[in-house]
């Protein structure tokens, strides 16, 4: 009786384990997809660019956070081919301060980064 009790009690929990992990996402998770979307425009930024990369950039509150967002933005600049000179038009047209540089260039591996964030951006 104590034996089917423990199993069902084990049952339970590992049930309990697996729904929280599959519930829960990362703290401070950055989608590079999702950033791709929001902030990439072939002309001048429209208001969606703009309240994309707001978004993006409050999301860069911690250092840790500041090397998933350089590679990604180094992903998109390798990407869209961009023109360095134009990315760097972004900032002052919508009124943000971009801690990163937008540049394939950068050397990312100087920002730290988190374990959580380096595994949402193996997905």
């Amino acid at each position: 009786m104590k034996s089917k009790m423990k199993s069902w009690v084990v049952l339970v929990f590992g049930l309990m384990i697996l729904i929280l992990n599959a519930t829960a996402s990362p703290p401070n998770f950055i989608n590079c997809q999702e950033a791709f979307d929001q902030r990439t425009s072939v002309t001048s930024p429209s208001q969606t660019c703009c309240e994309g990369a707001k978004l993006l950039m409050k999301q860069d509150n911690a250092p840790e956070l500041r090397k998933g967002l350089c590679f990604c933005l180094r992903s998109i600049a390798i990407y869209l081919k961009f023109d360095p000179d134009r990315a760097k038009q972004l900032s002052p047209l919508c009124k943000l301060d971009v801690p990163i540089p937008i540049d394939p260039n950068e050397n990312c591996n100087s920002y730290s980064l988190s374990l959580s964030l380096s595994l949402s951006l193996l997905r």
